[in-house]
């Protein structure tokens, strides 16, 4: 990433850490990370812990993932009740839209023009010898139940930030991409470009989930309104209260996230020997203990296959998912439609390298084991430590690999689509975020990451951003 240098910098500037008042429940921290004056983000802990949270974190070293102080430090392997961005005071999220968009609405030089959907972006020079320019883009918006085109104009330069899904199809609806597919649609070619679309990377996650005691679970809450009432009342009253299950993320979680790095013998084991090669410092699988199902029966029906759900509103559960972080094929976005309102077609076949799927078998296993320990095992209910699913009768790797198939869900992680990489080695952009064979457009969202991280990707893609606000500025300072 040779347009990136100081990337840590970059990547934790964004955000403040507002610290916790004690450390219990592993809500610890390296304060060498963070700058006092940074924002206008803020991180913080979530107040509200069920006792299978602190149990969770205490078990993994049981499975090699060591508790760490934090997983900011640029080696994030290890266990401990994570960061979120939240603002601890009201224990409330704090989103892209609150800590960015918020600050600038209403401000002389910024228009957002909502309701309105991209059709393309405009090109100058598209018929000369010289690189095509970006000059705006058109788009549509519906006023008194009436469609309208309009055209926006840019003075320097368009920047595309619509995300690993939508940004290969605004391109190719533009006129850059693969050359079949912009004839087929009859969309006029501005550069031909195979690999706009290709690289979709995600985090396929599968879940085994334990029936717990009540006290270790908020998934009777969650279900019940006249309690989520009650709590929204209480919340109102004291908003920071660490007795609100509505004081977690989502009313689901701490939440517990633990990394885990595989040894060589474990990447030969499950045919991932590869992944030794200049990422062996990377977490390979990663384990969130949600206090609730998830995912839920009406989402993924193919989990009534190993329990029956029926009653599930009454129960206590929580859900340990396996997050597989470093997939060996990827998949690919494409249009079928000129119509910009039409949703992108989506081709991403999770497991079809034999590694991926023998990572999560792997994973499956050791979390039995996980849930073995005492410290967890005490706030199971029922036979197997609880196990529910896939159930003790999956047992062989065949098995389980048909319970992983049928059940797994994305983590909406998607990245990879415009990947950052040299032209004439499966690029779209430049180490500017440039799009190659045009000038004026710039993408700077997901897609560009030529790597999938193998962390959740919300402080990267903030990080990108800073540091294109930092290209850009440089760009037209003189």
């Amino acid at each position: 990433m040779s347009g990136m240098p100081n990337i840590p910098t970059h990547m934790l500037q964004t955000w403040k850490l507002e610290p916790p008042e004690t450390d219990s429940h592993y809500r610890s921290y390296d304060p060498s990370l963070y700058e006092p004056d940074a924002g206008p983000g803020t991180l913080g802990y979530t107040n509200f812990n069920p006792p299978s949270i602190d149990a969770f974190i205490e078990s993994s070293p049981s499975i090699g993932i060591p508790i760490v102080t934090d997983l900011n430090s640029g080696r994030n392997t290890g266990g401990k009740h994570e960061l979120n961005t939240l603002n601890p005071h009201s224990q409330t999220r704090v989103s892209s839209y609150s800590a960015f968009w918020s600050t600038v609405v209403g401000s002389s030089n910024f228009k957002a023009i909502t309701f309105a959907v991209v059709d393309r972006i405009l090109f100058h020079n598209t018929e000369s010898s010289q690189q095509p320019v970006a000059y705006g883009a058109e788009y549509t918006v519906v006023e008194n139940g009436r469609k309208r085109k309009n055209i926006v104009y840019a003075n320097k330069e368009v920047i595309l930030s619509t995300g690993a899904l939508q940004t290969p199809k605004m391109l190719m609806l533009s006129g850059i991409g693969p050359r079949q597919i912009l004839e087929d649609l009859q969309i006029p070619l501005i550069y031909e470009n195979e690999w706009v679309g290709k690289h979709l990377y995600d985090s396929p996650s599968v879940s085994m989930v334990i029936r717990t005691t009540d006290e270790a679970s908020t998934n009777q809450f969650q279900q019940d309104m006249s309690s989520v009432e009650a709590a929204m009342i209480e919340k109102s009253r004291k908003p920071n209260s660490s007795s609100n299950p509505l004081n977690t993320i989502d009313g689901n979680s701490g939440p517990a996230f633990s990394f885990a790095t595989l040894n060589m013998s474990d990447l030969d084991a499950v045919g991932a020997s590869y992944l030794a090669v200049n990422r062996s410092e990377q977490a390979h699988y990663e384990v969130i203990l949600w206090t609730s199902l998830y995912p839920l029966p009406s989402d993924t029906p193919t989990l009534n296959n190993y329990y029956d759900f029926s009653n599930y509103t009454q129960e206590s559960y929580v859900s340990l998912a396996s997050y597989m972080l470093v997939p060996g094929t990827g998949g690919n976005v494409t249009v079928n439609s000129r119509d910009a309102s039409a949703p992108p077609l989506i081709n991403l076949p999770f497991y079809e390298a034999a590694s991926d799927l023998n990572i999560q078998i792997l994973s499956i296993k050791r979390l039995r084991t996980l849930i073995s320990q005492s410290e967890f095992s005490q706030y199971t209910s029922g036979p197997a430590n609880g196990e529910i699913v896939p159930g003790p009768a999956v047992q062989s790797d065949e098995d389980i690999a048909n319970f992983i198939r049928e059940t797994s869900v994305s983590s909406a992680h998607q990245a990879g689509t415009a990947a950052m990489r040299p032209l004439d080695d499966e690029g779209v952009v430049s180490p500017t975020l440039e799009v190659y064979g045009v000038q004026g457009l710039r993408v700077v969202d997901a897609s560009i990451m030529p790597l999938f991280v193998d962390q959740h990707p919300t402080a990267a893609i903030y990080m990108i951003a800073e540091k294109a606000a930092q290209m850009i500025r440089e760009k037209y300072s003189t």
